[in-house]
């Protein structure tokens, strides 16, 4: 878990000796309407009290589905060229052959599961130290007979619902205020969240956008990213997120054909495009001031945002300073690679199971440069798209995603060519072996 962590769920895990033995297993657990047999629920009321009752009330409670479920595919991630998230998902299938996940009852009634109940899934190991994957509401049950498909979203779902014209927050506000009174618009207070609190005032206005939609603009015009967290904390983050997070404990080293990394990946996929490349960034803010950088003719690759809710002049040229830098030049990105969690030959991948989005990657691949001679790529990442595809008790590919590069790590020589002092071997150099 990570520091911030909500925690996972009250729950009576299966204790399957199959899932005992795994180095780490996954857990579904999916909530309901259950009874809960207790005392009477007033605390001013003591053991002997005559008047004392024994309770059967309706409680939302989360059962341990894992033994029954076939197939597990998650993803959450996956940004766009503006760098909006699209709305995490769970698909999950229980075998359904002694109805214990049907809809209905006998008399027809419906069963106190479904749409609108939660979803959580996690990671266990052996010592009891868990890491989540996704938790999210229920949106589709699909009740097919000896097998129930159950589909989820993260709360970026509930927050994509119009809600009519309204003014959230007041002028002078930063972004993360103004996100809390987002959410108090639209009655989503109750969804767990944390927002960075920025860098520029916003002016306030009427809007029509969805909750979300607006959320994303706030965050936007403070050059943030928004999404939601593996444990279903909605969270914001500040322009500096591409140092990576700051609950962030260790950088893993993974490589695409170098052995000695942590950890080797599967089917890496690199590439140079020109989805976050700009050589020029043009802001525009409600009250039509502009800002450009660089100033002056438009070049190739345009990087645009309007309707941005920044209020002075400086603090928007400042921002397209900052997209600028970040976006002036083509880098590699790893589109994707693979992890079998369970490969035999490599003991520490199951480890990835713990990555987020936004954490930094060191990343090695041993190329053909163009002068026949091997180089080394060595560079940082960051995590963009995590995905899941889990057949409990059988196999575990964890899919991931990155940005492009944000950072290199050359080879630092001891004794580089002209260096008088030669104490150690030429041609020795300081750098991952």
């Amino acid at each position: 878990m990570r520091v911030a962590d909500r925690p996972t769920p009250p729950i009576r895990l299966d204790d399957d000796p199959g899932l005992a033995r795994m180095v780490v297993r996954p857990v579904v657990a999916i909530a309901g309407l259950g009874t809960l047999a207790e005392w009477d629920d007033n605390p001013l009321e003591v053991w002997d009290d005559p008047l004392l009752e024994w309770d059967q009330d309706l409680v939302d409670r989360f059962v341990d589905a894992t033994c029954q479920t076939q197939g597990i595919e998650t993803d959450v991630g996956g940004p766009d060229a503006h760098g909006l998230f699209p709305a995490g998902s769970a698909n999950i299938q229980l075998d359904n052959t002694l109805g214990q996940w049907a809809q209905y009852n006998s008399d027809g009634s419906l069963v106190g599961r479904g749409p609108g109940h939660e979803l959580a899934i996690w990671a266990r190991y052996r010592d009891g130290t868990e890491s989540w994957i996704f938790r999210g509401i229920i949106s589709r049950w699909g009740d097919l007979g000896d097998v129930v498909e159950v589909e989820a979203f993260d709360s970026f779902a509930q927050l994509a619902q119009p809600i009519g014209t309204y003014t959230p927050g007041a002028n002078g506000q930063t972004p993360g205020p103004r996100q809390s009174a987002i959410l108090t618009a639209a009655g989503k207070t109750a969804i767990p969240n944390s927002f960075a609190a920025g860098d520029v005032t916003l002016t306030a206005q009427a809007t029509d956008r969805s909750p979300l939609e607006e959320m994303q603009v706030v965050v936007g015009s403070d050059g943030g990213a928004l999404f939601v967290d593996f444990d279903g904390t909605l969270r914001s983050v500040r322009r500096n997120w591409r140092n990576g997070r700051t609950d962030q404990t260790a950088i893993p080293v993974v490589a695409g054909n170098v052995c000695s990394a942590d950890i080797v990946v599967w089917d890496p996929v690199l590439s140079t495009n020109d989805d976050s490349v700009a050589d020029t960034v043009i802001l525009q803010n409600v009250a039509l001031l502009r800002a450009q950088s660089l100033a002056g003719a438009i070049g190739t690759f345009v990087y645009t945002e309007t309707d941005q809710q920044w209020t002075s002049q400086v603090e928007g040229d400042t921002l397209a300073a900052f997209l600028y830098a970040a976006q002036q030049g083509a880098r590699a990105n790893v589109e994707s690679f693979d992890l079998y969690l369970y490969d035999p030959d490599q003991p520490q991948v199951h480890t990835a199971v713990e990555w987020r989005l936004f954490d930094l990657l060191r990343y090695l691949h041993d190329y053909r440069a163009a002068d026949g001679t091997t180089a080394r790529l060595d560079v940082n990442v960051i995590i963009t798209q995590v995905s899941h595809s889990i057949v409990p008790f059988g196999n575990w590919v964890m899919s991931v995603a990155t940005s492009k590069v944000v950072g290199s790590n050359s080879m630092l020589f001891w004794n580089p060519a002209g260096d008088p002092y030669v104490w150690d071997t030429v041609g020795a150099v300081w750098g991952y072996a």
